[in-house]
């Protein structure tokens, strides 16, 4: 499996998609690449349905442990749980399920913004944006 994006590096200084510039300076594209790309994270889907997924085939089992709170614009935060799994080598682990409509309480989709951690092996590491069309 493998995946590639448009345009690694630019070959005259301009303004483009590139990830690394004319005189080889990280953009802010490949700054996320490094974290997209990574050996291990957390990937919300629609509904909130998190998946834990290895980029790479290891032989350790990993020790996750899963975030997730949403709080509103203010800094409140209405909920937050927190899960801890054992992710097995070579396997992807779906690590929780959750209804917009329980997160959100009586709060509007609009003011709130649901966010997801993952800690493995006692580092965090990047996670994907979580979006909801609710």
């Amino acid at each position: 499996m493998g995946s590639l994006y448009w345009q690694l590096n630019d070959c005259w200084p301009v303004a483009s998609w590139a990830s690394i510039d004319y005189y080889g300076r990280w953009k802010a594209l490949q700054f996320y690449a490094k974290k997209f790309y990574a050996d291990l994270t957390i990937a919300p889907t629609s509904m909130m349905a998190c998946w834990i997924q290895p980029s790479c085939l290891t032989s350790a089992t990993r020790h996750c442990k899963a975030c997730d709170h949403t709080h509103g614009f203010d800094g409140a935060i209405y909920s937050r749980s927190e899960q801890e799994y054992l992710v097995p080598p070579a396997a992807t682990k779906q690590v929780s399920h959750l209804v917009i409509a329980n997160l959100l309480g009586q709060h509007a989709a609009s003011e709130t913004l649901a966010l997801l951690t993952l800690t493995v092996d006692g580092q965090r590491v990047p996670i994907a944006p979580c979006t909801s069309t609710t």
